[in-house]
């Protein structure tokens, strides 16, 4: 072979080598740069979705809380329980309790995409306050419920109850100290 030849072959083969190594670097550095990018829409996504949340939080705790208080005369059936039916006390001419729905109506699927054990016992409460508000009569009694009925609707009643107080201890807290 002629000097020529093997010049322009080691030439091809450094300008080769060099391509392979700058593509290499460049896939490195766009890998690099859309990690970074994810990272930072992840971190905007989570506070997006944090505020969502939050203001979420706010307008149902009210109508939570709202509703609790309705049903408070519905606790003197959740602690003596459904073994002990003969127990109730007969309630004769109560109104139908009017439970409120606007709130949850308005972000019940923006609840489903948060989708955090939160919002999904919040789902469940309000599920509670449905089967309550479509059962209401004159003589409303809890053996209208089956047992599992029954306890499902104690068991969100109390984590009703416990999310409002809970909610309403933190965010009054910075005026309490």
């Amino acid at each position: 072979m002629d000097s020529n030849t093997i010049e322009n072959l080691v030439n091809g083969a450094v300008g080769l080598l060099g391509a392979v190594i700058g593509g290499g670097a460049s896939l490195w550095a766009t890998k690099i740069q859309i990690n970074q990018q994810n990272r930072s829409e992840d971190k905007k996504s989570s506070a997006e979705r944090k505020n969502t949340e939050d203001i979420i939080k706010t307008f149902l705790m009210n109508e939570i809380q709202q509703n609790v208080k309705k049903m408070k005369w519905l606790k003197q059936y959740f602690n003596v329980g459904y073994d002990w039916q003969e127990m109730w006390p007969e309630i004769k001419s109560v109104e139908p309790t009017v439970l409120q729905f606007k709130e949850y109506e308005n972000v019940k699927y923006k609840l489903l995409e948060i989708n955090t054990n939160e919002s999904l016992r919040t789902i469940e409460i309000y599920q509670m306050f449905y089967m309550i508000h479509n059962c209401n009569t004159i003589d409303f009694r809890p053996n209208y419920f089956t047992r599992n009925e029954f306890n499902f609707i104690a068991r969100r009643f109390e984590f009703a109850e416990e999310m409002v107080i809970e909610y309403f201890n933190k965010k009054f807290a910075i005026f309490i100290d």
